[in-house]
């Protein structure tokens, strides 16, 4: 077997393709996966986190994909929308199932997808709606229209269907209920969020437990004890620290630096 360009004129040796990294972005088959899998098991860890692409694989390829993956070292994210996707999510560290839903999600096109909004604020901006004044009929029923999308609604129906979940729902902890990919995005906002607010609590945690120790060890030499209204304080402030870091927010882009 032999690596070709895309122009098909460029070969390389299957096992001579190392140089070739820096000019070049390698895109891996099902069908040569698979070979590799049968009769290069060895070069298997060196091909799959090198490969940019993998195209037309079939399940029991895509979860060699995502073990090998694991296997060196890597978190993985798997997206799925089929039952051909099962093994994949089960075997990745996050899975997010993708819904076939029709139609795109408010924002797609290059432009960050808005946060759909509720029954009660959708229902008070449909009211604001009918009751402004110098629209069209025409533009009035563009506005109801994307009122309806940016809720979830068919505009086609008024009605706000319940999506179908599939097998791939089943196997991912996350699923999105649109066909765009922004959740992926989604998903990691959340998770680093989550991450700097759990470790931001411990250490709150362990500074107020070496503050303490080592005040009340001074205050117990020179024979005082703190009060009633003042260990109450001391704890409410401690409960206020916990309560600003829960009421933390993630970026609206991602930061370069991970925390």
């Amino acid at each position: 077997p032999v690596w070709t360009s895309v122009d098909e004129r460029v070969q390389l040796p299957f096992g001579k393709a190392g140089n070739a990294l820096r000019d070049y972005d390698l895109c891996v088959s099902g069908a040569a996966l698979q070979w590799v899998a049968t009769h290069e098991r060895r070069k298997l860890a060196a091909l799959v986190p090198a490969a940019k692409v993998f195209a037309r694989t079939s399940p029991d390829q895509k979860e060699i994909i995502v073990t090998t993956l694991k296997a060196a070292g890597r978190t993985c994210l798997m997206c799925g929308d089929g039952t051909n996707d099962v093994g994949a999510l089960k075997q990745a560290q996050v899975g997010v199932a993708v819904l076939n839903r029709p139609g795109a999600p408010p924002g797609a096109g290059g432009r960050r997808a808005k946060k759909p909004i509720g029954l009660v604020e959708g229902v008070r901006r449909m009211k604001a709606i009918q009751q402004k004044r110098g629209l069209s009929p025409e533009q009035r029923e563009e506005e109801m229209r994307k009122l309806q999308l940016l809720m979830g609604a068919d505009a086609s129906s008024g009605d706000v269907p319940v999506p179908k979940l599939g097998d791939a729902s089943i196997a991912a902890p996350f699923t999105s209920k649109w066909a765009s990919l922004m959740a992926i995005v989604d998903v990691v906002r959340m998770g680093r969020t989550t991450l700097c607010s759990t470790m931001q609590m411990y250490k709150i945690l362990a500074l107020n437990c070496l503050v303490s120790a080592y005040s009340l060890s001074v205050l117990y030499t020179r024979g005082v004890k703190l009060g009633d209204t003042q260990a109450t304080v001391a704890g409410m402030l401690v409960a206020m620290c916990f309560l600003f870091i829960s009421r933390a927010q993630p970026r609206d882009r991602l930061s370069k630096q991970r925390p």
